[in-house]
């Protein structure tokens, strides 16, 4: 078998091979221009500046769009599993196109500047964001039969990781440091590009879909609980699992804990990069350094992490690389402690970026294969409120309040030294450490499906909802 066959394997006619390529590229093409809210720590100095913020108030605007736009998982995935790819893409360009579009005029104070209000303007952008990708997404990983998901998912995801890069490299380039003029550049390309790719995003079928067949979960799955039947279907060796029945689901608790303790961390890196470098000594050129850096190995990390899973998968299930990411991800968060330096800090930003950018090629594919493809929009967004919660207590509440009480009395609002972070980090490789507990439960729990094994520590997923 060739590798072309290997990854796009052939279908029932050529005319739904052809729509796999498309759609495949349309996708990453709408993936590309969905991570943007990864590049705020290259604007945020400069906004925080214009608007006349503290770093309290800052940190507040990007957690009020982390947070909205992780949480708006679970909308948008429903209106994606009904209303489809077209329309989900129409509407999040819609929601780009008026997100940054007023921003720039409040960047402008032609509108409401308050950090609050400027903080919902950019969660409509990542409301948009979060749609674009989930059509670019949801719309492919139907079209790639399990063997060979977790490539797909990684090249996906990696575009996605790798739009902060672009982005960052645009804005260096062109408009830093007048971020004003990159928000209304942001508002009329992200939002063309969102609806002009989401028309060739196409679903088509694989043999894991046509071998899919539904099961009365009464009759069928005596162990559910007794009242009726559940929205589940049989879908490979996994279920197609409803949200009502995947909240009721330990593994569904046992990933979004093990998620939270890799992404947590990620996000308060993401968000405070920029104070970061400024706290250290660097400049503007360092700081969008950083961010292209921090872009670029969270592409790599869901490349990486989607091959290496796919290639060992009959010698390690995809959560054995959530574990990976866990460790990876502690070690970040020590090298960032102990630096006093910026080389320290390039390191420490690579080794966030890999872990980071690793959990989410891994993710998506683990839901997929465990509960199924009929409600996965709806799933990968309950799951997605992990990275929202992460975001606010760790990335605002934490890191703010550490941050804040390092700066001596008339500081004014910047803080400067390697102290202003340090304590965050240890706390936060603390966490990582801890998620290996919940991490190793879930690689578990979940070995029946993977390798047909079973202990005494070992649960059927599917039995136990």
């Amino acid at each position: 078998m060739s590798i072309n066959d290997a990854y796009f394997p052939p279908t029932s006619s050529k005319s739904d091979r052809m729509k796999r390529y498309v759609g495949f590229f349309a996708g990453c093409l709408m993936a590309s221009i969905s991570g943007t809210g990864y590049m705020f720590s290259s604007f945020a100095p400069e906004l925080k500046e214009t608007m006349g913020y503290s770093q309290t108030e800052i940190n507040l605007v990007g957690t009020i769009m982390m947070v909205s736009g992780y949480a708006s998982s679970i909308f948008i995935g429903t209106f994606y599993d009904k209303a489809g790819a077209r329309i989900t893409a129409a509407t999040s360009a819609v929601f780009l196109f008026i997100g940054y579009f007023l921003l720039y005029l409040a960047s402008r104070h032609l509108f409401w500047s308050d950090a609050v209000v400027v903080g919902l303007f950019l969660s409509l952008a990542s409301l948009g964001s979060n749609g674009s990708y989930t059509v670019g997404l949801a719309g492919n990983i139907k079209n790639f039969p399990t063997k060979s998901r977790g490539v797909a998912v990684g090249v996906l995801a990696g575009f996605y990781g790798l739009s902060a890069a672009i982005f960052t490299k645009i804005y260096q380039n062109t408009f830093s440091p007048d971020e004003v003029q990159l928000f209304r550049f942001l508002s009329i390309t992200l939002a063309a590009v969102c609806l002009g790719a989401g028309m060739f995003v196409f679903t088509i079928k694989t043999d894991d879909q046509e071998d899919t067949i539904n099961v009365h979960a009464a009759e069928k799955a005596p162990l559910v609980p007794e009242g009726g039947a559940m929205h589940i279907h049989m879908h490979g060796k996994g279920l197609d699992l409803s949200p009502l029945s995947l909240i009721r689901n330990r593994e569904f608790w046992l990933l979004a804990v093990t998620f939270l303790c890799i992404t947590g961390p990620g996000l308060t890196v993401i968000g405070n990069l920029g104070s970061l470098a400024i706290a250290l000594g660097a400049d503007s050129t360092t700081q969008n350094d950083l961010v292209i850096v921090l872009s670029v190995a969270n592409f790599s990390g869901r490349m990486i992490f989607g091959v290496l899973s796919d290639i060992f998968a009959r010698r390690v299930s995809r959560p054995f690389f959530l574990m990976v990411s866990l460790v990876v991800m502690c070690a970040s968060q020590l090298v960032l402690a102990i630096s006093s330096s910026l080389s320290l800090v390039f390191l420490g930003v690579v080794l966030t970026g890999l872990a980071y950018g690793g959990s989410w090629a891994m993710v998506p594919t683990i839901i997929s294969e465990l509960w199924g493809e009929s409600y996965f929009g709806t799933n990968f967004g309950l799951v997605g409120l992990s990275p929202a919660l992460g975001s606010f207590v760790l990335g605002t509440l934490l890191s703010g309040a550490v941050y804040e009480s390092h700066i001596p009395p008339g500081g004014g609002t910047l803080c400067h030294g390697p102290e202003c972070y340090r304590l965050t980090w240890y706390i936060l490789a603390g966490l990582s450490l801890a998620g290996l507990v919940t991490g190793y439960a879930f690689l578990r729990r979940t070995r029946s499906y993977y390798f047909g094994k079973s202990d005494k520590y070992t649960a059927s997923y599917h039995l136990y909802p």
